[in-house]
């Protein structure tokens, strides 16, 4: 088996990752794509660039695999506006976006990456920004 990133597929895209083994004398390859949990377009990855670009590979076949590294960091709203609370929350949610005919070929996996007894950053709109002293100004006289 080979892991290649950054691979060449069909039509000169390139998916993050790229699985390639043998198996009975054919080439298999699997593309995976991959997302932190606040990455702009975490809920249409899967459909736009996984399965309109990468699965469409002949040695593909029409299966791949969406990746989605979760750090409990500011995690995007899916376009209802329900914030996902956790790994499997979010995985959750991604899934349900995928038809049930599809999901045998496509498969989301959103790997768990944050801290334990880490409190999630707050987002700029909410708090102050991690990182950030604030200061008084003086007055002016």
């Amino acid at each position: 088996m080979q892991l290649e990133k950054e691979a060449q597929f069909a039509n000169d895209k390139r998916a993050d990752l790229k699985a390639i083994m043998m198996q009975a004398g054919r080439r298999l390859v699997l593309p995976v794509e991959v997302k932190k949990e606040n990455h702009d377009k975490l809920w249409t990855a899967w459909q736009v660039q996984l399965d309109g670009q990468y699965t469409i590979d002949p040695d593909a076949q029409g299966v791949g695999i969406y990746l989605v590294l979760w750090f409990n960091h500011q995690p995007r709203p899916a376009p209802e506006g329900s914030r996902p609370t956790s790994a499997a929350h979010l995985e959750q949610l991604l899934r349900a976006r995928i038809a049930p005919d599809d999901q045998r070929r496509l498969s989301v996996i959103v790997l768990d990456l944050s801290l334990p007894g880490i409190a999630p950053v707050q987002s700029k709109s909410i708090g102050r920004p991690v990182g950030k002293a604030t200061k008084k100004r003086p007055k002016p006289l």
